[in-house]
């Protein structure tokens, strides 16, 4: 069962509830070419990511919550 409520044009939240009753939240800000986005597992998994639209590349920073807390940078370009 998924969730969504768009607050404005830019701010999302939405939750859902899989059939194992996992509860996911997660909430996005987009703002031109930036998305920014938090998740929450009542497991207390964090999750944080931020994503810039270069048009034909991608950059992608990225926050992992669980095990030791990785933190990753991607840049994609599409040719």
């Amino acid at each position: 069962m998924i969730y969504g409520y768009a607050l404005s044009d830019a701010l999302t939240l939405s939750s859902e509830i899989d059939s194992g009753n996992t509860t996911t939240l997660v909430a996005s800000y987009t703002s031109g070419n930036m998305t920014a986005s938090v998740t929450k597992t009542d497991d207390g998994t964090t999750d944080a990511s931020v994503a810039l639209d270069f048009g034909n590349a991608d950059l992608t920073l990225a926050r992992d919550g669980a095990g030791d807390g990785e933190t990753s940078v991607t840049y994609s370009v599409a040719f």
